[in-house]
């Protein structure tokens, strides 16, 4: 806690020095970096909103084997599907 009654989030570093038989802390504040991270928390919650409200099929596929990492649910009521997370595109399709 600041002297001014406010709360500053630190990141702390701690060494024994085992010659000296101390331990040196240092601590770093970090506001500014927990200031991010949050902005980057509610632009991801946007974008899950979003993607799951859109009025189009979206599905977002990954690496060689195209695994599908999301779709939004007008995606799974046009494939007739339930889930398809985590399966690749042959497993979904195979026809």
């Amino acid at each position: 806690m600041h002297k001014n009654g406010k709360i500053v989030p630190l990141l702390w570093s701690i060494n024994w020095d085992e010659e000296l038989q101390l331990t040196f802390c240092i601590a770093k504040d970090v506001t500014e970096k927990k200031k991010l991270e949050k902005a980057v928390e509610t632009e991801r919650d946007k974008f899950f909103d979003h993607f799951l409200k859109a009025p189009s099929a979206i599905g977002m596929l990954k690496g060689d084997d195209h695994v599908f990492e999301m779709v939004n649910l007008v995606y799974l009521h046009l494939m007739g599907k339930r889930s398809v997370v985590g399966k690749t595109v042959a497993e979904v399709l195979q026809e």
